[in-house]
């Protein structure tokens, strides 16, 4: 007994590319400008900073901070979150200052407290903040909210 043959069921079919370009001319076809790989800009990675209360509690910062007795976003536009300090003097106003981060570093602002911000680089200049300008705060430096200190720490 000889098996049927199905209507081309068991044909081989070529592979899907096979036919594609059978003459070799799309490679021709194609742009200068759309053949080649554009290299991205490298991923610039904003390093983590650190604030180190006087009681050794380390808070990362990222974005924007409001830090004081009982600070509020809203007491500074645009403030990702607050950062309650526990100041048993009560040197420390209730939304006393903001710490911004960005590609140029770590920022403080001010928020019209009673006893102002200084920044205190290693190297001793003092830098005091006044009304809404940001103050540059490098790596190592300590961050004065009247008698409250906070030193600040720059990780990668």
């Amino acid at each position: 007994m000889v098996p049927e043959e199905a209507d081309g069921a068991d044909a081989v079919a070529p592979p899907a590319d096979a036919d594609a370009d059978p003459d070799g001319e799309l490679d021709a076809d194609l742009d200068d400008e759309n053949d080649r790989t554009v290299i991205a800009p490298p991923r610039v990675r904003r390093a983590i900073w650190v604030l180190e209360t006087p009681d050794g509690v380390r808070e990362p910062i990222a974005g924007t901070v409001v830090v004081g007795r009982r600070p509020a976003k809203t007491d500074f536009k645009g403030s990702d979150r607050t950062l309650i300090l526990k100041d048993p003097e009560g040197q420390v106003s209730k939304s006393h200052a903001a710490f911004q981060v960005d590609d140029d570093g770590l920022w403080v602002i001010d928020l019209a407290s009673t006893n102002g911000v200084v920044v205190i680089t290693p190297g001793g200049l003092e830098t005091t903040a006044e009304g809404a300008t940001r103050v540059a705060v490098p790596d190592g430096s300590q961050v004065e909210l009247g008698r409250y200190v906070l030193t600040v720490e720059r990780l990668g």
